[in-house]
Order: structure tokens, then sequence, then C-alpha cells
């Protein structure tokens, strides 16, 4: 609390407008006791009591603000971290126009002191000063690569581990702590030689002079023989015209190898799902992939060396498929990646009662019923012999319950649309015959009349069969209208009610769903007579 107080009392006295009073100005007692806290002030840093010295420096600004004072309080936030309040008092000692002979002859006595300070702290950030014996060595701070030794490198605020590694030696590290505004000094004596194997490198592909790396790190240019450490290198070919290249190898200490640099062929990627997920890791690619098929075939594609590959390709709720290819020369093809199929779904389906035979998707069979197919909406059909159907809709979804249950089907009326349909017609088939049969006996009747000679008739017997001849007429006449319109009405009924009747059997049937062993019966469709062979009628003239 106190230290924040002195610093805003320094910021708001020590102001560009000039001191508000000199030390010239002060009485003989004031300035001893100026003098004696400045002097307490500075004892105090000298001994690492930053916040005793700040608070002197504070009680000696209270009496009149001094840029020594000032300079005391930078000088502990420069020390404290506080890199950017201390630049902003220097700068403030700076400007501030002095106003008495005193501060004059301080100021013309500490202001290179005050620059070399700013130029110091720069922009405030952490930075490491790094020098070596082994001058082109490869500097890091975790996985980051800042550069190579000497340098100075910016980097965060804090205890960092900083290592120095070069191609044929053992890696070394010191641990250090970065502070704002500040670069810290790092040294690093000559590194130990590493088990290192020699290794002659050509590039037919690449053009000369192309310059290798290892580790991010040149090496040399091609052809070149490197001395290598032990174990797993990758050297990295790059020549003026762009053109990269990779070798990967085992080097063996102590012992002479040769390696070939192989460019990088570039192989466009074509999908059919762009948010198709690709991985490839594998020591002849230039990078690791792990991305969007639409994020890869947009940068480029994939850049490989000859060789054989994986690419695992995966999508949520889809089945993951590795698909293999090789690399071999120019030109290349377009790697073509079509669409994955569904991860399958687990279901069940049970049923109340026996003998229901169930339907969902492609999957049918008696009732129980468990198997998998994708995620999505289905029609779950159930059927019992002598019930009524019952379908329902659901949902397979992935990671969910996925269980389904068929209530008990309800019994099939025999007064369906089918069977009553079927009775009508009937009956209006049986009216109709009825109707055609009640006439059979006129026809004896007409055959008589037609026999009989009318020269031997009376006047009166004529007019009597006249009228007879007439009532036999009229009542054919009634007769075949009305078998005109009862036949095709019971014609039409009967065979909508049979098909009706078919087509419920048919529906509730589990023959549908099941092989002909299984199936207990299969309904057969009867002929029907036609019209002229349920008519016969009578056809005859006057």
């Amino acid at each position: 609390m106190w230290r924040a107080l002195v610093t805003i009392l320094l910021l708001i006295c020590v102001a560009p407008e000039g001191f508000a009073q000199s030390y010239d100005d002060l009485d003989s007692a004031t300035q001893k006791q100026f003098a004696k806290l400045l002097d307490k002030c500075i004892k105090a840093y000298d001994r690492n009591r930053f916040d005793d010295a700040e608070a002197l420096c504070g009680e000696a600004t209270a009496i009149i603000p001094h840029p020594a004072a000032a300079y005391v309080v930078a000088r502990i936030r420069d020390r404290s971290g506080q890199c950017d309040v201390a630049v902003e008092i220097y700068r403030r000692v700076l400007e501030t126009e002095p106003v008495g002979a005193s501060e004059t002859r301080w100021l013309e006595e500490y202001k290179p002191s005050i620059e070399e300070n700013l130029s110091a702290l720069g922009d405030c950030s952490a930075r490491i000063d790094v020098t070596c014996e082994d001058e082109g060595g490869h500097v890091t701070v975790g996985p980051k690569v800042l550069g190579k030794c000497p340098g100075v490198f910016t980097t965060t605020v804090g205890n960092i581990g900083v290592t120095l590694s070069s191609p044929g030696k053992k890696a070394a590290t010191q641990n250090v702590e970065a502070v704002s505004g500040r670069a810290q000094p790092v040294t690093f004596k000559a590194l130990d030689p590493a088990d290192a194997g020699t290794l002659t490198v050509a590039c037919p592909e690449f053009k000369n002079g192309a310059v290798l790396f290892v580790d991010e790190v040149s090496v040399g240019e091609c052809p070149d023989v490197l001395s290598l450490p032990k174990g797993k290198q990758r050297i990295v070919a790059k020549d003026s015209t762009g053109k990269r290249g990779l070798s990967v190898i085992d080097v063996e200490p102590s012992t002479a190898q040769q390696t070939e640099v192989m460019p990088f062929r570039k192989i466009a990627v074509e999908c059919d799902d762009p948010e198709l997920s690709l991985k490839l890791v594998n020591e002849g690619a230039e990078n690791d992939i792990d991305a969007p098929c639409a994020e890869v075939a947009q940068t480029g594609g994939l850049f490989l060396i000859d060789g054989n590959y994986e690419l695992v390709l995966s999508r949520e709720d889809q089945q993951p498929v590795k698909l293999p290819f090789e690399v071999n020369g120019e030109p290349t093809k377009p790697l073509k990646i079509g669409a994955l199929d569904r991860l399958p779904v687990a279901f069940s389906v049970t049923c109340e009662g026996e003998g229901v035979f169930v339907r969902i998707g492609s999957k049918t069979g008696p009732c129980p019923l468990e198997g998998t197919l994708e995620r999505g909406n289905y029609i779950l059909e159930a059927r019992q012999e002598g019930h009524e159907p019952n379908d329902q809709k659901v949902e397979l979804e992935l990671g969910g319950q996925n269980t389904f249950h068929v209530p008990a089907l309800e019994e099939q009326s025999f007064f369906t649309a089918g069977n009553v349909t079927a009775m009508v017609g009937g009956a209006v088939l049986i009216a109709a015959i009825a109707v055609d049969v009640s006439g059979l006996s006129d026809l004896d009747r007409v055959d008589q009349i037609k026999a009989t000679d009318l020269s031997l008739l009376s006047v009166e017997e004529k007019a009597k069969l006249k009228i007879e001849w007439d009532g036999l007429k009229s009542a054919y006449t009634t007769r075949v209208w009305t078998t005109r319109i009862l036949y095709p009405i019971g014609i039409a009924a009967a065979a909508t009610g049979v098909g009706l009747i078919v087509y419920d059997l048919m529906n509730s049937s589990p023959g549908d769903f099941t092989g002909p062993e299984e199936a207990s019966w299969t309904p057969q469709v009867l002929p029907l007579a036609t019209a002229d062979q349920a008519g016969a009628f009578l056809r005859w003239s006057f």
C-alpha cells in the first residue's frame, strides 16, 4: 500500500511542468531532514530492503519531490520486475525541468545512468542474452525454437529452461529467471560430444547448394558429409527454387553411412465429405496431418516422399476407415476420399403375446428381435395372424437405449369392410338370380301363345290373349332392367369385398415377413365369374 502511494505521489509531483519547489529554497533544518531521509533510503536500497527504502523515499518526497528520490524508487521498481512503472518514472524525471541548482547538478550527473537504464529496459519484454563456446548451436525454450547462439531472445517472464543443442553433441540445459525489461545472461560452455555417426548426404533431384537442416538448424549444403548423433534423424533439404525434400535415417555411432534426400511429392486430395477428418502420422510426411479433409485440400493436399502410407479417415458417428496408398515418383494421382458409412446402432424389440413377427428396416424375424442398423428414423411393423397390423415410428440414436415394445395386437373383427362388402355383393347377386329364375315359368306360357292359331279364336278370346301377352312382355322388360342393374352391382361389390379380404389377409399375415418354411399359410385369390357367365339372361323378342 505504501509503495503504491509513493509511486502516485512521484508521478504527480515529478511532472513536465517542473518541480514545485527547489531543494535550495528549503531552510537549513529541512534540508538536513531531507538529506537524512534520502541517505537512509539509499542505504536500505543497497541492502535490498526495498520496502524500507521506498517508505523512506516517500517521506523525503513528502518534504520535496527531488529527482534523486524518484530515481531510487524507479530503481526499486526496476529490480522488482515492475518495468512499466520504472520506465514511466525514469521518463518523468528526464522530462521534468529542474527548478534549482541542486536539481540541475543532480540531473547532469545521473542523466547518462537514467538513459542507460531506459535503453536496457526497452519495451519491458523479458529477454535472455545467450552466449556459448559452440557458436551456431540451436537455442530452445521448451518446444519453441528461438534461434542460433549467440543472441538475445525475447521470452516469457519467470523461471525457464534454456537448452542449447548442436548436431553431433549432447544438449545442455540451464534454468534462468527471466525478468521483465531485462536481458538475463545465459552462458554455455563447450558441449560434450555425443555418440555420432558419419553420414554422406546426396540430393540427386535438387540443385547443388541445397541447404540441409536437422531439427530446423542449418547443418550444411548438399552434397555434404555430416556428423550426427546416433538415433533416427530427419534431414530436410531446400534449394534455391523452393523445392523441399526429406531423408529419414537411423544413424549408427562410429559408422559411415550414405543417404539420398527425396523430394516431397504433392498429392492433391478430393473430398466427397469436406468435414471428414484426415489423420496421417508418418516419418515420410513433411508434417503430420490431423485436420478436416476440406482444409487439407485447400492447403495444397499432402506432401510426401516416395513410400507406402496409411491415411485414417474418421467422423463422429461414422465407421473409421484406414486408406492405404503408395507414392511413387511423378506425376502423382489425386487421392479421392469417399464418404464413410454410419456406425451401426444396436436395437431390441419386445412384443406382448406370442407369434408376433416384426420388421424394422432390413431386419425381420419373430419377436423378440435384436440387431444393428444405421442411425436414423424407421417404421417398426408388427404382424400376427388373425390380428390387426401395428406400425409405429421409431428413431435409432447413437448411444441411446433403442429398446422398443410392441403392445398386444387387436384381434380382427368378422365385420370388416371386406367381409361386409362381399356379403352385400353376394346378396345382390342372389336377388338378381332369383329375379331371373322367377321368369322361367313365363317362358312356357310364351311358347304356348306363340304356337296358338289365332284364326281359330274368337274376338273375345283374342282380346284376352292380347292382354296376357302384354302382361308377359311388361314383366320381361322389368326383369331385364332389374337384372341389368343388380348383376353389375353385385359382381362389383363381391369383387371389391374379396379384394379387401385378400388385402387384409396379406397385410396381417406373418407370411410377409418370413421365409417359405416359416409362413403358416399363403392366401389365395379365387377366380370370379364374369358378367356374361353370371347373367345367363333369357333373350327373346315379340
